[in-house]
């Protein structure tokens, strides 16, 4: 039970790192800095919950499309440069599932070699 609420605090605040860092006023490179977040809380939490990787990589790799999505339906004024324009761009932005599953996958490699026997590491 409570490695299951430390997951889903872990996973929340993640998300709400995310999609602050998403939502941000837009500069050049925005874009490379929603990917580093996007990666290293998809890594941390791979290592948290190795047998949910699937899962956390998919709900953070849909945070940036979702928050698009949401802000194309609800304040259109406010949406960053999307390339194509309108429910098109929103969609590729799907395509940060892959990198997020990748690092999710990677943190729970880490912590399957770091928690063999012998490593030291053993809870």
């Amino acid at each position: 039970m409570a490695h299951t609420l430390r997951y889903g605090i872990a996973l929340s605040g993640a998300t709400v790192a995310v999609l602050v860092v998403d939502l941000l006023p837009n500069s050049d490179d925005a874009g490379p800095v929603v990917l580093l977040v996007l990666l290293a809380t998809a890594f941390a939490l791979g290592t948290l919950a190795p047998s949910l990787a699937w899962a956390t990589g998919l709900a953070l790799g849909m945070v940036p499309a979702a928050a698009t999505f949401i802000l194309l339906l609800v304040a259109p004024d406010r949406l960053h440069h999307l390339e194509p324009p309108g429910l098109p761009g929103a969609a590729s932005l799907l395509v940060l599932c892959l990198p997020a599953l990748l690092a999710t996958y990677a943190g729970a490699g880490l912590r399957s070699i770091t928690n063999r026997p012998g490593s030291g590491q053993e809870r």
